[in-house]
């Protein structure tokens, strides 16, 4: 036979590997002939869930084979030391024939016993299943590098400060990215690059486009070269020049038809007409699966040092590490810091990789939710082990005649390790259909932020964990129970009957139920942090708001034309049927658009150079307070007074209040702020006509930011949401009130798409998103544990309830009521449900903080938790027990020790 090369071929390396539990000499005479049949084998099964089903079946048959043939060495030695070798013994088949052997008599019996597989089937695939969908998730969003050539050198920069560790921010401002650029030598390219919505009529109707706003080409900080075309340069982003955009390739493709002669030519994107130079290559989307790339243009003059609003990514030179590139970047702060002392004081830049930045938010948890899973697969191990055990009970007889006719131990090891095997084999391939099933729901509960959900799917890496998952379940559920019954005794009603066996039962059922509890323990504490954060008081009335927000183009409005559009806008809005009040808001709460800036106030010293203060700024119309419910707590809100011309005014928020007007009301105060938008000029003074409560604008766990509101007559920002008050007996998400609204739109400009139209309950409930997703993942896999946990307590009383009705039956002849036989049968089975219980509440206690990172208004050792959690489990535990031991009542003593 023609040897065949084993290295590179990952089957034949597993193949080598479990082969070694063979003997020596057996290994070396059939050992390439088995790797050659099991290579055979998988050239035939071109699906993936086919090979992966025969590989498994495969490698464990084979183990199973060469642990018979040791340990049947073994007995052989000693039988023959004893002087109790057979004279006549038959000549031994090869292993290859026991194999085939003994993988068709387990065949035969699992399938003579259908109830007890089909159980022990679908326990292993839930329990398998949900860990292999969970490690695909894991897979697709953490692990597996990001689809573009070497990868591992796109970075992601921040900014940080020496004067506050552990402070980052992800924006930049343009001048500090242009010194990145042209002073470091660690980055082959860097580029700016943030996301927003443009309107566009390129297919022939108005429409959103997902829009990539770039100050530099970002296809050569992916590596990537343009599909047609070329990218986009920083000379495209100088003010001034004509726009210019480049196409995604499936924008391309879908909405123009693939037209080779799109170069060149005009398209309306923004209100504004842009030449099309070039298409990006397929599968590229960056960031945020963007339709359109155009020029980020922005004048450093009006937009200095301290304005930082550009996320940047960029790409390491080769052969240049991210420590290395730290070091460069701290020694430019450095001298960023001397030179410009007001700006750039304390403001250091660091880069961590792209597809570290990407999942940092959800990696903790992701992690933390696969370890959960692992509780799910020891517990379903852990009930496949009793019910092989309970079954082996029943063939105590069988496997003592096959034992008493010449049958060694390590043949019935073998073939008991063999069923075993088929039993997982076939728990994976449905775990692998399940986790399938499974995964096609992820879109459907996984929160919208979730990073590369798209890219989750099951892999040649989801198939090997689940082919090594389903070798440690055979290890877990049949190892022990094969080794324990391949001791069969004729005189014996089976090992499991034993005193050492009844330990063996209550130790994995005292282990269930822990891991049961900590799993239950988990999902308790999410769920009231859940709680904890839907009825979280946010500083506004979330109920009956419409908001959808409007882009006005800059090239058809100013300033002042934006603020008289807004003006109209909510005058028009203001007459439709159950329309309370309407107001328009730059920054809205649980929005995209947020910016931040300093101000000072001018009844102190101006503060050293990075010593800014800072707040959150919003812009707002005269009706915004009212449509969201934020009380005014002093003086007033804008009204219609606030115009252009007139004295400049700000709202503060209550926390800004307390912070830097300690001790009275800022009423009258006044204060410059560090930025511009456009009617005003940087340096205006403003004056504090009231003041608000707080608000969570941003995260519903937060602290609420300071906050200054201007007023939008006075600002005349051409970016609004429009937020809208439905009375009480309309619905905010009404489509008929939706089709009134961008009617009245169109009305006053009919080339204005609406976009992001939700409610505000909707806008929360995205982000509680995360929180709802940890806590809906780690309460199935608890409710599955607890399931599992109970299924096997109550096989279990099944068992001992039939194991002892003789025993019962004499109980009850010499007078045992039916409340001592309950009690009797009950003990048994709550004993080591009762230990389970303490050692779970142990290793909870000892886990517990793993989950303070995702818990809010909830302590990780919550009390209420931790004592309803096992009176949950008790109760389930109790019931499943009960049910079984009722049985005992209804045992005839007669007829039972007449059967015996």
């Amino acid at each position: 036979m023609r040897r065949r090369p084993s290295g590179g071929n990952p089957v034949r390396c597993l193949v080598a590997l479990v082969i070694r539990a063979y003997p020596p000499d057996l290994r070396g005479a059939f050992g390439r002939d088995i790797a050659d049949t099991v290579d055979d084998l998988m050239a035939d099964r071109h699906s993936p869930w086919r090979r992966a089903w025969s590989l498994a079946v495969c490698l464990w048959q084979i183990f199973a084979a060469g642990l018979g043939e040791r340990l049947e060495r073994v007995a052989s030695t000693r039988r023959q030391s004893a002087g109790l070798a057979l004279k006549n013994q038959r000549q031994r088949s090869t292993p290859m024939d026991r194999w085939t052997q003994d993988l068709r008599f387990a065949a035969r019996s699992l399938q003579g016993r259908p109830a007890f597989t089909v159980l022990a089937v679908l326990t292993l695939a839930v329990g398998l299943g949900t860990s292999i969908a969970m490690f695909g998730v894991v897979r697709g969003v953490l692990l597996r590098p990001l689809p573009h050539p070497e990868s591992e050198r796109i970075v992601s920069f921040h900014r940080s400060f020496t004067d506050a560790p552990g402070v980052e921010a992800r924006s930049m401002s343009l001048p500090d990215l242009r010194d990145v650029q042209a002073e470091l030598s660690s980055f082959e390219a860097v580029a700016g690059c943030n996301e927003d919505q443009l309107s566009s009529s390129a297919s022939g109707r108005p429409e959103l486009l997902q829009a990539g706003l770039v100050t530099d080409g970002v296809l050569a900080v992916f590596g990537l070269d343009p599909f047609l075309g070329r990218d986009l340069t920083a000379k495209d982003a100088e003010p001034g020049t004509a726009p210019v955009a480049v196409l995604a390739h499936h924008y391309w493709r879908s909405h123009l038809g693939e037209r080779p002669d799109v170069l060149g030519q005009a398209l309306e994107i923004g209100g504004r007409a842009h030449t099309v130079v070039g298409v990006a290559p397929p599968g590229f989307s960056f960031p945020n699966q963007a339709q359109v790339w155009v020029p980020r243009q922005i004048n450093p003059e009006g937009c200095g040092r301290g304005c930082h609003l550009i996320h940047t990514v960029g790409r390491l030179a080769p052969g240049v590490s991210l420590e290395s590139a730290e070091q460069e970047l701290a020694v430019l702060g450095s001298q960023l810091e001397k030179t410009y002392p007001r700006s750039n004081t304390h403001k250091r830049f660091g880069v961590r990789g792209l597809q570290d930045q990407m999942v940092g938010n959800v990696k903790p948890a992701l992690w933390m939710l696969l370890a959960a899973v692992q509780l799910v697969v020891l517990i379903a191990a852990a009930n496949v082990t009793h019910l092989v055990m309970a079954r082996g009970t029943g063939r105590a007889r069988e496997l003592a005649v096959r034992s008493a006719l010449g049958a060694s131990r390590g043949r019935l090891f073998g073939q008991l390790l063999m069923e075993n095997g088929l039993l997982v084999a076939a728990g994976l391939g449905a775990a692998l259909v399940l986790a399938r099933g499974l995964l096609g729901l992820l879109p459907m509960v996984a929160p919208g932020n979730l990073p590369r959900l798209g890219e989750v799917e099951i892999d040649g890496t989801v198939v090997g964990f689940s082919v090594v998952l389903a070798l440690g379940s055979v290890l877990l559920s049949g190892m022990a129970p094969a080794w324990r019954l391949s001791m069969p005794d004729l005189r014996s009603r089976g090992q499991a009957g034993t005193h050492s066996g009844r330990r063996w039962r209550s130790g994995l059922l005292a282990g269930e139920v822990a891991l049961s509890l900590m799993l239950l323990l988990g999902a308790g504490l999410l769920m009231r942090s859940f709680a904890q954060q839907v009825s979280h008081d946010l500083g506004f009335e979330k109920e009956g708001v419409l908001r959808f927000s409007l882009d006005l183009p800059s090239s058809e409005y100013d300033s002042e034309g934006a603020a008289r559009f807004f003006a109209r806008l909510e005058a028009q809005l203001a007459t439709l049927p159950g329309v309370e009040s309407v107001g328009t808001m730059f920054a809205a709460p649980f929005g995209k658009n947020r910016i931040g800036s300093a101000f000072m106030p001018l009844d102190r010293p101006a503060p050293g150079p990075g010593a800014e203060l800072t707040a959150d700024f919003h812009v707002v119309s005269p009706g915004t307070f009212e449509t969201l419910g934020i009380p005014v707590l002093a003086g007033r809100s804008v009204d219609a007074s606030d115009r252009l011309g007139g004295q400049w005014v700000a709202v503060v928020s209550e926390s800004l209040a307390e912070r830097h007007y300690p001790g009275k009301t800022p009423i009258g105060e006044q204060m410059n702020v560090g930025l511009s938008f456009g009617l005003g000029e940087d340096g205006d003074v403003y004056t504090i006509v009231g003041v608000v409560g707080d608000t969570q604008s941003r995260t519903v766990s937060d602290r609420p930011r300071p906050a200054i509101y201007l007023a939008q007559a006075q600002t005349g920002v051409d970016h609004q949401s429009v937020l809208i008050r439905t009375s009480a007996g309309r619905s905010s998400d009404d489509s008929a009130l939706v089709d009134a609204v961008r009617r009245g739109v169109h009305a006053l400009d009919p080339n204005l798409p609406l976009r992001s139209v939700e409610t505000l309950e909707q806008a929360v409930g995205r982000a509680l998103g995360p929180a709802r997703f940890y806590f809906l993942l780690l309460g199935c896999f608890a409710a599955i544990a607890v399931g599992l946990s109970a299924v096997g307590l109550y096989g279990v009383v099944s068992f001992l309830v039939g194991l002892r009705t003789r025993e019962l039956a004499v109980r009850s002849a010499l007078g045992a009521t039916a409340g001592d036989q309950l009690r009797l049968v009950l003990g048994d089975a709550l004993r080591p449900a009762l230990a389970g219980i303490v050692v779970g509440l142990a290793g909870a206690l000892a886990s517990s903080r793993l989950l303070g990172s995702l818990l809010f208004g909830v302590s990780a050792h919550d009390g209420l938790t931790f004592a309803l959690a096992p009176i949950l489990l008790l109760s389930v535990a109790g019931t499943a027990a009960l049910i079984p031991a009722l049985r005992t009542l209804r045992v005839d003593p007669r007829s039972a020790l007449g059967s015996d």
